[in-house]
């Protein structure tokens, strides 16, 4: 039955993420394999690397490799201002997208 509480903490529970995000985005450039280093779509791998990207302020491109059986991505804080001009002309959170 449903309970009514008279206090909670809504603070963000964090929980750690099955993929290395921090790592990933470093401003090296990665190669990650389909199998090797993920297990989701590509898609969905991509659009998790640009959420990840976006809360930690940085840029991020991306490119399908291998007929989509992998991708490759790098970061770049250096381009924190394009971000910024970006999502004030755009109206919108942003983050580059190649391949």
């Amino acid at each position: 039955m449903a309970e009514i509480l008279e206090d909670h903490n809504f603070s963000r529970n964090k929980t750690r993420s099955i993929y290395p995000y921090d790592e990933w985005l470093d401003g090296r450039i990665w190669k990650l394999l389909e199998g090797t280093d993920y297990e989701a779509s590509l898609e969905s791998l991509r659009a998790c690397i640009y959420a990840a990207a976006k809360r930690r302020g940085v840029m991020v491109q991306t490119s399908a490799i291998m007929d989509g059986a992998g991708i490759v991505v790098q970061a770049n804080k250096k381009w924190r201002p394009l971000l910024a001009q970006f999502e004030r002309l755009n109206g919108v959170g942003g983050t580059t997208r190649n391949g």
